[in-house]
């Protein structure tokens, strides 16, 4: 597997990461008052996409600003983890971001500053 394709599968992880935590911080109950209801009434539409293979996916389009955000998770990490992988999930967060393919930790920090890229 080419390390381009390797840094563009990383980017689009990020990008889902990303998504799902605005989904997320959008679909949160709100009080009924006057300002929540204008803030309502402004809202973005959420689609429900769902996938060929039935994964559901929230789709919100706001074409006011150029900015592709991506966010998704999934059931895993410290829960799932038995005893004799303790500690995998965490050992996998801190390497997330220290290079990739032909990228070193270096060089991969400059590819996701170049791009824009934030991950955590």
């Amino acid at each position: 597997m080419s390390n381009n394709i390797l840094f563009y599968k990383a980017l689009n992880f990020l990008i889902l990461v990303i998504a799902l935590i605005f989904i997320q911080s959008c679909s949160l109950p709100v009080k009924t008052t006057m300002e929540q209801e204008r803030r309502q009434e402004n809202a973005v539409p959420i689609q429900l996409v769902t996938s060929a293979k039935g994964i559901d996916i929230w789709l919100i389009e706001d074409h006011t600003i150029p900015v592709i955000s991506v966010d998704f998770s999934f059931a895993g990490g410290m829960a799932f983890e038995t005893e004799n992988k303790m500690g995998l999930s965490y050992m996998l967060s801190v390497m997330m971001d220290e290079g990739a393919g032909k990228y070193d930790s270096q060089s991969f920090q400059k590819q996701l500053e170049d791009y824009v890229i934030g991950m955590s």
